[in-house]
């Protein structure tokens, strides 16, 4: 029980400090269960149940936002606008997800991972280095064409080891948004595909919600909660200061370890 318990908190730190990073934090709570050696969830519904504690707190640090979105829809030209864009980003992910959710949940060779991560880390270190001048200023300003470009990359999220959020935030900085924004777009279309798939994999999966292992969910969900309230904020400064190379480094790095301990 202790040893569950231990275990459900750390997973839960691992997800709250890496789900708004773009290092994959399906690819870390993978690693870090094997390093753990141990299996306490099922089919996913604890990683997605301990996801939904990442976007409670995403929901309360941008309340205002969220608040805006919810009470100004039926009136507001640019709220209606930016849910729109949200739409159009999430429905590539939404469609190609239900369709072949099965296959896609197949996929998760760790050997992939490792890959994924180290490709991603040169193509995110190429993307900043290109130095590519930003055209879009305003969340409110971007287009229909920007959205829907953004959606299509975060289709490179079902890959293991890709990370959804560094997918959609180097597709943001490729189409000229100013890197700000791009992380701000990246974090709300987030919200929006984690909830769907959450809810999707919870409906699914409801059945493995049992006494058995209510608690350690629970314990991850809380744990998730509160380190990714703490570090979001933090996470998004870092991102838009120094950009994608320092996490490119660090992707190239840990696939290489992950690659040398799956040999």
């Amino acid at each position: 029980m202790v040893n569950e318990v231990l275990n459900s908190i750390y997973l839960g730190i691992v997800q709250g400090l890496t789900e708004f990073l773009p290092i994959s934090s399906t690819a870390h709570m993978i690693f870090a269960e094997k390093f753990l050696q141990t299996k306490i969830f099922e089919d996913k519904i604890f990683e997605t149940i301990i996801q939904m504690g990442s976007l409670l707190a995403l929901f309360i640090v941008r309340f205002t936002l969220f608040k805006k979105m919810i009470f100004t829809f039926h009136n507001n030209k640019v709220t209606q606008k930016l849910i729109s864009n949200l739409i159009i980003a999430f429905l590539p992910a939404g469609i190609i997800g239900a369709i072949f959710n099965n296959k896609i949940a197949s996929i998760n060779s760790t050997v992939v991972m490792a890959y994924s991560l180290i490709v991603g880390g040169i193509l995110f270190i190429i993307i900043d280095l290109l130095n590519i001048k930003p055209q879009t200023y305003d969340l409110n300003k971007i287009g229909i064409k920007q959205a829907l470009g953004i959606g299509t990359l975060q289709l490179l999220a079902f890959i293991p080891g890709v990370s959804r959020s560094g997918a959609t935030i180097a597709g943001g900085i490729l189409i000229k948004l100013n890197r700000n924004i791009a992380v701000e777009f990246s974090f709300l279309l987030g919200f929006v595909t984690i909830l769907a798939a959450s809810v999707f994999k919870i409906y699914k999966n409801y059945y493995l919600l049992n006494y058995d292992n209510i608690m350690s969910i629970s314990i991850g969900f809380i744990t998730a909660f509160i380190v990714s309230l703490l570090v979001i904020n933090i996470s998004i400064k870092v991102i838009v200061k120094y950009g994608l190379k320092p996490f490119g480094v660090y992707r190239i790095i840990l696939g290489l370890f992950f690659l040398n301990i799956i040999r």
